[in-house]
């Protein structure tokens, strides 16, 4: 009994050793799978960003809709009170004529502040869901690009490699290792504008212009494509992107892609932004606090009014 164990123990410890002499064969300097995490990471960043923008945008379209609703007309109730003032003055003392004079002018100060504050707040949310859609429409097509070149990649990867498409201790070497969360703009415009990304290299191994096998990403494609691996390499890519963010050959075919320098395109925007959100959300409360001082003034008036 105790040999059968030591033997099934001596087979176990075989296999494993054998799957992880596989694993580590399959991980170990292969540049493929670094490119593939480097992409996969741009990809969850660019979609981070684009959740929290249209989550800005929905906010923001709300706040509009409340202030649309609640129509502040004060300059109408300003207007029907100096017609009543207008009325009764030759029937009143000139000391309470003087005090509803006082109160009328500080009645149109409000007036005019709460105009300002509707238009600007107008201009506002028009220039914000301008630039809220131009910053969702660009993330999509990069985030789109790059999600395309990691799919080509992957497939590419694996078709190459004798492991498990499940295996998951495979797969972790493909992923992309931190999760990008949070609502706050502040905290997006840190992580884009800190140029930690390295270049994603698209290269041959040999840096011709056609692979003769070698363990970057383009090779991998090139192994089990007939397009030689261009399809990762594509003129499209570059257009997509951005001849600004792409290194290309003579051949026009993508050699680099900056991921830094297509993370800080979106930083200044995200900046104006969030400082456009800080005014937009704020504007509601702003409208709210002169419609009750007004209102509080109009007390002021029906009172001295009564005492005619």
């Amino acid at each position: 009994m105790m040999r059968m164990i030591q033997v099934v123990f001596a087979v176990t410890l075989v296999v494993l050793v054998v799957f992880w002499g596989v694993i580590a064969e399959t991980t170990h300097g292969d540049e493929s799978l670094s490119t593939l995490k480097q992409i996969d990471c741009v990809v969850k960043k660019l979609n981070w960003m684009i959740n929290v923008t249209e989550d800005l945008l929905l906010r923001a379209r709300v706040h509009a809709e409340k202030v649309y609703k609640k129509k502040y007309l004060l300059e109408e109730r300003y207007a029907a009170w100096e017609r009543l003032f207008v009325y009764v003055k030759p029937f009143m003392k000139k000391q309470k004529g003087d005090k509803m004079k006082e109160i009328l002018n500080e009645m149109e100060r409000i007036v005019e502040t709460e105009s300002y504050l509707q238009k600007n707040f107008n201009l506002n949310v028009s220039y914000f869901e301008k630039k809220m859609m131009t910053i969702v429409r660009v993330g999509i097509r990069y985030s789109a690009t790059m999600e395309e070149m990691y799919r080509v990649g992957l497939e590419a990867v694996r078709s190459g490699k004798e492991v498990p498409k499940s295996c998951e201790i495979y797969e972790a070497n493909v992923t992309c290792e931190r999760a990008f969360s949070g609502g706050n703009l502040s905290i997006i415009v840190a992580e884009f504008g800190s140029g930690t990304e390295e270049n994603i290299d698209l290269r041959f191994e040999n840096g011709g212009h056609w692979s003769k096998g070698g363990n970057k990403l383009a090779d991998r494609v090139h192994n089990v494509s007939t397009t030689f691996g261009r399809v990762i390499k594509h003129r499209g890519i570059g257009n997509s992107l951005g001849k600004a963010r792409v290194l290309m050959d003579e051949r026009d075919l993508v050699e680099h892609v900056s991921a830094a320098k297509l993370l800080k395109l979106f930083v200044t925007h995200l900046r104006e932004v969030g400082n456009l959100t800080s005014e937009v959300e704020a504007t509601p409360s702003k409208l709210s606090e002169r419609v009750h001082k007004f209102s509080i003034l109009e007390k002021k008036l029906e009172s001295l009014f009564n005492s005619l």
